[in-house]
Formats: C-alpha cells, sequence, structure tokens
C-alpha cells in the first residue's frame, strides 16, 4: 500500500507542464493509491455527487498524452510504447470492442475534462459512474453482467479537439462470455439500447494494470 498522501482529489488534475512547456511531475506517474470511502459532503467533491458506500476507490496518476483534452467517465487506451509508458501515460480514448491495456478516467472530472499533458487519476477498481457505448449493439446491461470496452466512432475523437459530442469513444458494452483480459468491471445498474451515451453505475475491476 502506498503511504504517501495522494496529490490530488477526485475531480481534480494535476498541471503537467510548466510555462516553457516542459513536462512536470513525473515523480508521481504510475503511482497508486487508495482512496477510502468517507461519508463527506457533496461539495468536498467535484460535481456535488456523494459516494455512498464503503468500498474504496483504486485510482493510478496517469499523464495526457493524446494531444485533446480527454472527459471523464470514458474508457482511455494506456500507451503501447516499450517500456514504462503504459504504466503512466493515456493516448486517447479506447475506440475499439473489448480493447486491452485501458483504464476509467475520473468520473469526477468538471465538464472542461483534463487537458494535454495534465496529470490525473484513473480508476481502476471500485463503484463509480462510466457511459454507456453509443452503439446500441452490445449496449444492453443487465445487473450483474460483466463489462468491456465498447465501440465508438473514430470521427469522435477528432470532435473532441474542437469541444464536440465526446460520448462515442470510451464507452461501455456488455459482455455475457467477455474474456478475463479484457473485463472492465461489473454492473451495478441496468442499461437498454434505447440509454446508449448514457451513465451506468458500474464496480471498476481492472486487473491487467
Amino acid at each position: 500500500m502506498n503511504l504517501e498522501i495522494c496529490p490530488l482529489k477526485l475531480g481534480e488534475t494535476l498541471s503537467g507542464t510548466n510555462d516553457a512547456g516542459d513536462l512536470l511531475n513525473d515523480s508521481w506517474l504510475g503511482q497508486i493509491f487508495e482512496i477510502p470511502a468517507n461519508n463527506v459532503g457533496a461539495a468536498s467533491i467535484r460535481g456535488a455527487k456523494k459516494r455512498l458506500v464503503g468500498r474504496p476507490l483504486k485510482v493510478v496518476l496517469l499523464r495526457n498524452t493524446s494531444g485533446i483534452k480527454l472527459y471523464g467517465k470514458r474508457l482511455a487506451q494506456l500507451s503501447l510504447v516499450a517500456g514504462y509508458a503504459g504504466l503512466k501515460e493515456v493516448i486517447g480514448y479506447s475506440i475499439a470492442a473489448n480493447t486491452l491495456n485501458c483504464v476509467l478516467i475520473d468520473p469526477y472530472l468538471a465538464t472542461s475534462g483534463v487537458a494535454d499533458d495534465d496529470i490525473f487519476l484513473g480508476i481502476l477498481e471500485g463503484p463509480v459512474l462510466a457511459k454507456v457505448q453509443t452503439l446500441a449493439a452490445g449496449s444492453v446491461m443487465t445487473m450483474g453482467m460483466m463489462l468491456a470496452c465498447g465501440s465508438g466512432a473514430v470521427s469522435s475523437l477528432a470532435a473532441a479537439a474542437t469541444g464536440g459530442v465526446t460520448v462515442g469513444p470510451g464507452g461501455l458494452a456488455g459482455h455475457s462470455a467477455a474474456t478475463v483480459a479484457s473485463i472492465i468491471g461489473r454492473a451495478l445498474s441496468g442499461r437498454t439500447t434505447a440509454d446508449t451515451g448514457a451513465d451506468v453505475l458500474i464496480n471498476a475491476c481492472i486487473r491487467t494494470f
């Protein structure tokens, strides 16, 4: 267990560059922390959302190297460059079904998201809200169903750079027989094909990090 104090609270980001554009705070990247489910008021968490269960969240500090802003509740693709990058950087949203090497972006982030090169909390384990994919096929979820990465249109990534709708990439899909390696978590609520792009409560369980 990490005995240091996490430099971020849920919903916060950490500046990733100085005024000259040089990268900062590398020493935090890849560090894993547990955030206890304290009985705090809604005002203590960005987004005014309380946590109503005793299960802690396991989080990891990551840098956004995608070149665009990334938004909360979506699945991000970890770097696939050989070496340590896959433990400390995300390169964009996951956009293909059953994608491996993903992490859930802090669902408590402000609507402004996390800027390129800044540092944020990736969720590995615990109860959180996540986005359902925007495609109807595979978006039906039942309580207890295993969940994996869903599909999203690549064009939505371009939209993200100009402030467009970004719920397509990084969404979840229900899977009755997903491989262990691709499982993101378990559904704690149900969704139908009419709920594409909506929030769903899940118990995240990303074991491959």
